[in-house]
């Protein structure tokens, strides 16, 4: 069941057109993430949301109620909607209790117990409650934004890239806390990102925009196994394309064969397949011709792993059952091995491929 839906959403500035007929669904309690390069349209669909702004063309729904249809849209401070931006915007000259307090009734007989409450659901000490905002981390200062948004108890948030200011550690342990305390509220969660390792961990539902519209929605691991296209599957990772010939549940490659997610298609087909897919075998010199060889040009130490360029060597190719998909050039891809196992430059390894390849075209 959806609690958000989005229908034919148009937004225009001037002559340029941010979205271009719209259209999505949110489930209801799901924590919704929303990716795409810049210029995607993710601030401008997030301010429609919001209300900060009213689409020219569509209709925005939250439940049953109509927040936006076409230019007519209902006030933001009448949406039911948090929101958390990327800097937490708090009030500077309130104490962190006033700051979350700030959407709560002030007559409110159970104002004070209600403000500590919202300060031990995000993880802050009551003896906080006097500092003000200078005298706070990033990380406590988004919590404290957080807590405010909740005050309200909207049935929706909105986060606006909230984590993009906090050290990696930070981020990641904060993105967290913030997933389980609003999952716990029950409340359900869009979250705008450009770091898609982001979007994939935080969300259990993924939207991708490009140029205006939804090109892919659904389950994160659906999009990353599963992409539409080319564009959209290096837009969530590392991606090797491939042409392959298809036959018999199969997809042949200059790489070797795998199996294909479309058993009943043949003929020519190109292919995705994600690095972590490839394993990487060292060899003596003097290999067979029918073996799939790469040799190791560049790597970057990760601290858990290696990053490695593999030039694909097309000599390896002679001798496939599908001669045709040989290169005429290397090509150069590029994968992650564990830093215990250390490959040096210049080495020649065997490819072997492993899962299942997906077929883009």
């Amino acid at each position: 069941m959806s609690l958000l839906k989005l229908d034919n959403i148009t937004k225009r500035y001037g002559r340029s057109a941010a979205l271009t007929g719209l259209n999505l669904a949110v489930p209801a309690g799901s924590r919704t993430a929303i990716v795409g390069p810049s210029g995607s349209g993710k601030t401008t669909l997030l301010r429609l949301i919001a209300g900060f702004e009213a689409p020219d063309q569509g209709r925005i729904a939250l439940g049953d109620k109509v927040l936006a249809d076409g230019v007519t849209a209902v006030p933001a401070h009448r949406r039911g909607i948090g929101y958390v931006a990327q800097e937490g915007a708090l009030f500077p000259h309130l104490t962190l209790a006033a700051n979350i307090g700030f959407g709560i009734d002030r007559n409110s007989p159970n104002r004070q117990a209600r403000i500590l409450e919202l300060m031990q659901q995000v993880g802050l000490a009551p003896a906080m409650r006097d500092r003000r905002p200078h005298q706070l981390s990033g990380g406590q200062q988004q919590r404290v934004a957080l807590a405010r948004a909740m005050a309200r108890q909207p049935r929706l948030m909105l986060l606006d890239e909230p984590f993009s200011a906090l050290d990696a550690g930070l981020r990641e342990a904060m993105r967290d806390m913030v997933g389980d305390v609003l999952s716990t509220a029950g409340i359900t969660t869009i979250l705008v990102t450009h770091d898609q390792a982001e979007a994939l961990s935080f969300a259990d539902h993924l939207a991708v925009l490009r140029d205006g519209v939804v090109v892919q929605a659904g389950p994160p691991q659906d999009l990353y196994l599963r992409p539409t296209d080319a564009q959209t599957a290096r837009f969530l990772g590392d991606a090797i394309i491939l042409q392959a010939s298809l036959e018999d549940g199969f997809a042949h490659t200059i790489l070797g064969s795998v199996p294909a997610d479309a058993v009943a298609r043949r003929g020519n087909a190109t292919i995705m397949l994600r690095p972590e897919q490839l394993e990487l075998v060292p060899v003596a010199p003097g290999p067979s011709a029918t073996t799939s060889l790469g040799r190791i040009v560049g790597r970057s130490f990760r601290g858990s792993t290696w990053r490695l360029l593999i030039e694909h060597l097309p000599a390896s190719s002679v001798g496939l059952r599908f001669p045709s998909l040989a290169l005429e050039t290397s090509s150069i891809f590029t994968l992650e091995t564990p830093s215990l196992t250390p490959l040096e430059i210049g080495a020649t390894v065997q490819i072997q491929i492993v899962g299942t390849a997906h077929i883009l075209a």
